[in-house]
């Protein structure tokens, strides 16, 4: 399956069309729910194999973002073989207390991942805890650049994003690809 045809499936799935209320408060009339791309394994199998080349070279950890990252973190290691790690948006006070659970990220390259990026808020807030925990974090991994605005958010904090697909890239491809 190339990835145009991946594009078509993801958006079969996931596009919704309506009022729908954004997290910014706004409204959309698109959405895509990101979720229900994420539930498909076979899906998620196969973004995970277009994702594989985008890991930069040199990254130790994959880190996805809690909730919406993990299932795209946990695909990509499992294809890439490179281990993973489950950042938390503040270290709960049991257990090992620690925000990134799973692979330790001290001293590593570490590459943030998660499933659509609109907004860069968060992106950049863990990014600058998980360097605050001693990690090297310069990239950013994402199924959907939903934002045309992210990948220029992101750089001025010192990451660079590398997405499978951009917001019209994914809602513009045709209802009919020859397979």
């Amino acid at each position: 399956m190339d990835k145009q045809n991946l594009a078509k499936e993801i958006c079969s799935m996931s596009k919704l069309t309506g009022q729908y209320r954004l997290k910014t408060g706004g409204l959309a009339e698109t959405y895509i729910d990101h979720y229900m791309f994420q539930s498909d394994p076979k899906l998620l199998k196969r973004a995970a194999g277009y994702l594989e080349p985008l890991i930069p070279p040199g990254v130790d950890v994959l880190a996805g973002i809690a909730v919406r990252g993990i299932p795209i973190a946990t695909a990509l290691s499992l294809q890439s073989q490179i281990p993973a790690a489950f950042v938390r948006k503040h270290a709960e006070p049991y257990g090992t207390c620690r925000q990134a659970e799973g692979m330790r990220i001290e001293g590593k390259r570490v590459s943030l991942i998660t499933d659509l990026v609109d907004e860069t808020d968060e992106l950049i807030q863990r990014a600058s805890e998980l360097r605050q925990g001693g990690a090297d974090v310069k990239d950013v991994i994402a199924v959907i650049a939903w934002n045309p605005a992210a990948a220029e958010e992101l750089k001025r904090e010192g990451l660079q994003l590398h997405a499978l697909y951009e917001k019209d890239e994914l809602l513009n491809v045709p209802k009919q690809i020859e397979d």
